[in-house]
Protein backbone atom coordinates (compact mmCIF):
# COMPACT_ATOMS: atom_id res chain seq x y z
CA UNK A 1 0.00 0.00 0.00
CA UNK A 2 3.01 1.94 0.68
CA UNK A 3 4.57 1.93 -2.55
CA UNK A 4 1.08 2.05 -4.16
CA UNK A 5 1.01 5.94 -2.39
CA UNK A 6 4.67 6.62 -2.72
CA UNK A 7 4.37 5.60 -6.71
CA UNK A 8 1.10 8.16 -7.12
CA UNK A 9 2.80 10.98 -5.58
CA UNK A 10 5.90 10.19 -7.72
CA UNK A 11 3.71 10.52 -10.43
CA UNK A 12 1.73 13.74 -9.63
CA UNK A 13 4.93 15.72 -8.77
CA UNK A 14 6.68 14.24 -12.10
CA UNK A 15 3.54 15.61 -14.04
CA UNK A 16 3.44 19.04 -12.50
CA UNK A 17 7.00 19.56 -13.54
CA UNK A 18 6.27 18.88 -17.34
CA UNK A 19 3.72 21.34 -17.59
CA UNK A 20 4.43 24.38 -19.63
CA UNK A 21 4.91 27.36 -17.83
CA UNK A 22 2.45 30.33 -17.52
CA UNK A 23 1.58 31.93 -20.36
CA UNK A 24 3.11 35.56 -20.00
CA UNK A 25 0.69 38.26 -18.99
CA UNK A 26 -0.32 40.89 -21.51
CA UNK A 27 1.16 43.89 -22.16
CA UNK A 28 0.11 46.53 -19.77
CA UNK A 29 -2.53 49.34 -22.23
CA UNK A 30 -0.76 52.82 -21.85
CA UNK A 31 -2.77 55.84 -21.38
CA UNK A 32 -1.37 57.03 -24.91
CA UNK A 33 -2.95 53.48 -26.45
CA UNK A 34 -6.17 54.17 -24.94
CA UNK A 35 -6.30 57.94 -26.06
CA UNK A 36 -5.37 56.36 -29.71
CA UNK A 37 -8.23 53.77 -29.41
CA UNK A 38 -10.39 56.59 -28.60
CA UNK A 39 -10.05 58.30 -31.93
CA UNK A 40 -10.40 55.22 -33.82
CA UNK A 41 -13.85 54.55 -32.39
CA UNK A 42 -15.10 56.95 -35.37
CA UNK A 43 -13.57 55.04 -38.34
CA UNK A 44 -16.58 53.51 -40.46
CA UNK A 45 -14.08 50.04 -40.87
CA UNK A 46 -15.70 47.56 -38.38
CA UNK A 47 -12.49 45.79 -37.87
CA UNK A 48 -10.68 48.90 -36.43
CA UNK A 49 -13.61 49.86 -34.35
CA UNK A 50 -13.89 46.41 -32.91
CA UNK A 51 -9.99 46.43 -32.03
CA UNK A 52 -10.02 49.75 -30.90
CA UNK A 53 -13.00 49.03 -28.24
CA UNK A 54 -11.22 45.59 -26.97
CA UNK A 55 -8.11 47.73 -26.24
CA UNK A 56 -10.30 50.02 -24.04
CA UNK A 57 -11.55 47.42 -22.27
CA UNK A 58 -8.34 45.93 -21.72
CA UNK A 59 -6.82 48.63 -20.10
CA UNK A 60 -6.72 49.71 -16.23
CA UNK A 61 -9.82 51.51 -15.29
CA UNK A 62 -7.10 53.89 -13.79
CA UNK A 63 -6.65 54.86 -17.43
CA UNK A 64 -9.48 54.27 -19.32
CA UNK A 65 -12.29 55.96 -16.99
CA UNK A 66 -10.60 59.77 -17.40
CA UNK A 67 -10.00 58.80 -21.15
CA UNK A 68 -13.81 57.78 -21.84
CA UNK A 69 -15.37 60.86 -19.64
CA UNK A 70 -13.30 63.23 -21.19
CA UNK A 71 -14.04 61.62 -24.69
CA UNK A 72 -17.83 61.44 -23.28
CA UNK A 73 -18.20 65.15 -22.40
CA UNK A 74 -15.70 66.63 -24.81
CA UNK A 75 -15.16 64.57 -28.64
CA UNK A 76 -16.20 66.58 -31.53
CA UNK A 77 -17.69 63.10 -32.95
CA UNK A 78 -20.88 62.68 -31.62
CA UNK A 79 -20.36 58.73 -32.80
CA UNK A 80 -17.15 58.79 -30.98
CA UNK A 81 -19.07 60.13 -27.43
CA UNK A 82 -21.72 57.40 -27.63
CA UNK A 83 -19.37 54.78 -28.07
CA UNK A 84 -17.12 56.07 -25.14
CA UNK A 85 -20.46 56.42 -23.03
CA UNK A 86 -21.39 52.33 -24.03
CA UNK A 87 -17.74 51.09 -23.30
Amino acid sequence: MRALVAGFVLLSISSLQSQEPAAPARDAVTAEQVKAAIEKLATVEFPVRTEASRTVRRAAAAIAVPALTEAVTSHKDGYVRFRALVL
